[in-house]
């Protein structure tokens, strides 16, 4: 059924026993090689972070928050709103449970989790949708952009920061295995001689 939203089927998406880690660690849930993407930009070692519709893997905390963010920001130019007054401190307090979870997740990825992934997206779609309403009403709003700048940056320097982190990693990785092979050669060498230098003797 295409139009079921749900987990990623298990049968359909994990790999075989074969292919699970031995260490016991959950697997990452993927449709095939190639799979249709939607409103997601996880890589495929990412792909627990999405929920499948159908066939197509949607980025979890997208397929929450901007529906969640639309509804505030439309019952939002209706009139259906918290006093005005209130936005100092909402458009900073409700996004930020999901920023520190963002920034958490980035710095320890063991501690993902997709019910407070959900939940905290939701919490934080309500401000946006507010922060939404007033930057539709005036482009300007300082009080919406100071919010968005600051913890948009402080998103992407946690993503950025973890990319280079697990890119040096690769690296180190990369080069040890170079000079492990390298010493087992030279190992393997010294080991058996070269049998041609002593049938020439």
């Amino acid at each position: 059924d295409d139009t079921v939203v749900g987990e990623p089927n298990v049968s359909a998406t994990q790999p075989s026993p074969a292919e699970a880690a031995d260490d016991g660690q959950p697997t990452v849930p993927r449709l095939g090689r190639n799979p249709r993407l939607w409103l997601t930009h996880h890589a495929p070692e990412h792909h627990d972070r999405c929920a499948v519709v159908g066939s197509t893997l949607v980025c979890r905390r997208c397929l929450v928050t901007y529906p969640v963010a639309l509804l505030v920001m439309t019952l939002g130019f209706a009139g259906f709103h918290w006093p005005t007054s209130f936005d100092p401190v909402l458009l900073w307090l409700l996004p930020a449970p999901a920023v520190l979870d963002f920034v958490a997740e980035h710095v320890v990825t063991s501690i993902y989790s997709p019910v407070r992934q959900k939940i905290l997206s939701g919490i934080a779609a309500v401000g946006f949708g507010r922060g939404l309403t007033r930057y539709l009403q005036h482009p300007g709003d300082e009080l919406f952009w100071t919010v968005a700048i600051t913890y948009s940056l402080l998103m992407a320097v946690s993503a950025i920061g973890r990319h280079l982190y697990d890119q040096r990693g690769a690296r180190r990785a990369a080069d040890e295995e170079s000079d492990n092979w390298w010493a087992a050669l030279q190992a393997e060498l010294a080991a058996h001689p070269s049998d041609g230098t002593s049938s020439g003797k």
